[in-house]
């Protein structure tokens, strides 16, 4: 990746006396690059799920299996 020269160091550089040989230069980094073979497909979207609770008829003891873990 190219980094040019910053508009306050070319401002300083011409401050100087703007000498060719001391101007600011372009710098270089490097950084991570990223092929498509590298990388996996993201999953397909997923299915949405019902939010609500499932209701059934409760008479009587239906329930009963339940309650035992409620009594002390």
């Amino acid at each position: 990746m190219a980094i040019p020269p910053t508009r306050k160091q070319l401002a300083d550089w011409q401050a100087a006396g703007a000498d060719p040989a001391d101007k600011p230069r372009t710098r270089y980094k490097l950084g991570p690059v990223w092929d498509r073979s590298q990388v996996d497909p993201l999953p397909p979207l997923a299915e949405p799920v019902a939010l609500d609770p499932p209701i059934t008829e409760s008479d009587g003891d239906t329930l009963a299996w339940r309650c035992h873990a409620l009594r002390p």
